[in-house]
């Protein structure tokens, strides 16, 4: 399953070029001779001697712009970056369980798309060589109706960028109304808000992302002198615009393929490829790498009981549990049903034990209520457990391999009761006399071949 989704994503990639590729051909060669008609009468020996992409001068502009081959040329180059890079974000993180639908970009941090922004840098830079601007930036919007920035080129890129907002600023109507916006002369257009920034803006050309009547965000470039775009610079910016919300949807995509629909923690294609992606890190850096397996106890008397509404609930709260007790860099994985797992980098097999049982203390002492459609008084509430093992990995064996060492250690912690961590006896050191305890009044026990905490309440020794 997970190799037809990602054969699925990567068809889309390829098609990402060929289309693109055509468009920009098909623009170009549809208003060729807009778009160097002053050029070429004025220095058509250039365009001759560099047909791919010499430098032309354009009438009034003190910047260098492209010829209308280099142009195309610039497109190309972009549609092929934005699919070489393969995977645009870096490590994907699950939507938080309390949104409703699919997730979304409005869902997603800036900081998780790409590489520093360096995918989406391509864009921006590409606009300001295609137009007659000195700043230009990438914005998605957010749920909270803030226009978060991804990336910026140009004058000023380097200082804190100004906050815009849906509905606010000439950026702000553009997300709202999902329309262009090319401002001659900002003083005489009543949508520009006079903001705080380190450059001059006199004019000012701004397009919308739209995928499936959706704006997914807002590409905007100024300009330090009035009327510095054109008709045939409005086309060229929605054209980039079409390529980056096309990137960006691709985005959408790959996470939809990894995230599981009733938790928003990922799903179990996303697990192998998480595991062995931190293993190589981990040879490469020489770090650590610790999982956790969590099963919920006796979660079918959740679902007999109340329904598998109630069900969801129980598991939606375990999730918000979990990202409220380890941190963002851990990636909480839906293995199936009501299993768990945890991928931990840079963790150690004491900080993963510790982290296991600050999981298990706080959900045994969750109260979750039920939804009101299941108990008309809103009263309903159920408490829940769960048995975690823990297995640090080796170095060398395969994900399956720690997959399953984790797996054991979450049966041993069943058969003793449950509402139980236990550690996986192959990754206790040897001299255990030398070793500090995991947590204040917890020691570790090698009977059995499993090391558990003894003298916690909720902990029974074979």
């Amino acid at each position: 399953m997970y190799k037809s989704s990602e054969q699925t994503i990567n068809a889309g990639r390829s098609s990402f070029v060929c289309i693109f590729c055509f468009l920009a051909m098909a623009r170009c060669t549809a208003h060729g001779a807009c778009i160097g008609e002053q050029i070429r009468h004025k220095d058509r020996s250039q365009d001759t001697a560099n047909p791919w992409g010499g430098l032309l001068m354009e009438h009034n502009e003190t910047r260098p712009r492209l010829g209308e081959r280099g142009k195309l040329g610039a497109l190309a180059s972009l549609a092929t970056h934005l699919n070489q890079e393969g995977s645009l974000y870096t490590h994907p993180r699950a939507v938080p369980p309390s949104h409703d639908g699919n997730p979304t970009l409005e869902d997603t941090e800036p900081n998780q798309l790409g590489d520093d922004h360096r995918v989406w840098k391509s864009v921006t830079d590409t606009a300001l060589k295609l137009l007659p601007a000195d700043h230009a930036s990438l914005r998605l919007c957010q749920r909270d109706g803030s226009l978060a920035v991804v990336a910026r080129s140009g004058v000023a890129s380097k200082q804190p960028a100004p906050r815009f907002a849906r509905g606010r600023g000439v950026l702000g109507w553009v997300a709202e109304n999902g329309l262009v916006a090319r401002v001659g002369d900002i003083k005489d257009d009543p949508r520009f808000e006079p903001i705080e920034h380190d450059f001059v803006v006199h004019s000012v050309l701004s397009v919308p992302l739209r995928v499936h009547d959706r704006t997914l965000g807002v590409l905007s470039m100024s300009a330090p002198r009035t009327h510095a775009f054109e008709a045939e610079d409005e086309r060229i910016a929605m054209l980039l615009a079409t390529m980056a919300a096309q990137a960006f949807r691709i985005c959408e995509l790959e996470t939809l393929a990894v995230t599981d629909a009733h938790t928003r923690a990922f799903n179990r294609r996303y697990l192998f490829p998480r595991m062995r992606e931190e293993m190589s890190r981990c040879k490469r850096y020489g770090d650590s790498l610790s999982v956790l397996l969590m099963d919920l106890d006796h979660f079918k008397q959740v679902n007999d009981v109340h329904g598998h509404a109630a069900g969801d609930e129980v598991l939606q709260s375990f999730v918000r549990t979990v990202q409220q007790c380890v941190r963002s860099v851990d990636a909480l994985i839906r293995r199936g049903g009501e299993e768990f797992v945890l991928v931990m980098p840079s963790t150690s097999w004491k900080e993963a034990f510790q982290a296991a049982e600050r999981i298990r203390r706080t959900f045994a002492a969750k109260v979750i209520p039920l939804p009101e459609s299941l108990d008309a008084s809103g009263g309903l509430t159920v408490t829940q457990t769960v048995s975690i093992g823990v297995a640090h990995w080796d170095a060398n064996e395969t994900a399956e391999q720690l997959d399953q060492r984790a797996d054991e250690a979450m049966y041993e912690a069943k058969r003793r009761g449950r509402n139980n961590v236990v550690l996986h006896r192959e990754i206790i050191p040897q001299d255990t006399a030398s070793t500090p305890p995991l947590t204040e009044g917890t020691r570790l026990r090698r009977d059995s071949g499993w090391a558990t905490p003894p003298e916690s309440p909720s902990t029974q020794v074979a």
